[in-house]
């Protein structure tokens, strides 16, 4: 039963894992293209730079998690 969850828990952390690394792709190609990525208002350079900063804190979270699970 624990191996389930375990697995299924992994598989759900590697589907953000791929998520926050799509979203952090995007915001970088959008701020070299000058456009912003979610149209927020706020200048494009703040907006993709304040959402590659997130992506790059959520991808180590991840991480970190993903070694915490494997470790236990």
């Amino acid at each position: 039963m624990l191996k389930v969850y375990k697995r299924k828990l992994l598989i759900g952390l590697m589907i953000l894992l791929v998520l926050f690394a799509l979203i952090f792709i995007l915001a970088l190609v959008d701020l070299q293209r000058g456009v912003p990525l979610f149209g927020t208002g706020l200048r494009y350079d703040v907006e993709n730079v304040t959402v590659i900063i997130l992506s790059i804190l959520s991808i180590v979270k991840v991480i970190r998690e993903i070694i915490k699970v494997e470790h236990q």
